[in-house]
């Protein structure tokens, strides 16, 4: 097992070793893939999607949020000086599916 330093949307967040992370924010991607294959026109901040959505910590989802939004199936979006994210309205429900897959 080896330890990394993990950094989430740019903030250095903490030491972890992979696998334990690793399972944590696949968890975390996952329920959101889940949340917003449900509600396809949510949106909400990073707080809000790990306290609301998915009930998860915070650090987990914002790792999570960012795998996710570097393979393009959720976007960000600026509003009253709050960042936003939300399903990629150009991604299909079978890529989801597929990208849920492929982390199991």
């Amino acid at each position: 097992m080896t330890s990394r330093q993990f950094t989430t949307l740019g903030v250095k967040t903490s030491t972890e070793t992979d696998d334990s992370l690793g399972n944590t924010v696949k968890l975390a991607a996952g329920a959101i893939i889940d949340y917003i294959l449900e509600h396809p026109g949510a949106r909400d901040t990073a707080r809000g999607i790990a306290e609301w959505w998915i009930h998860k910590s915070l650090l987990a989802t914002r790792a999570a949020i960012e795998f996710l939004h570097e393979k393009g199936m959720i976007i960000k979006a600026k509003r009253n000086g709050q960042i936003l994210f939300s399903r990629n309205p150009s991604v299909k429900n079978n890529d989801l599916h597929a990208m849920k897959t492929s982390m199991s």
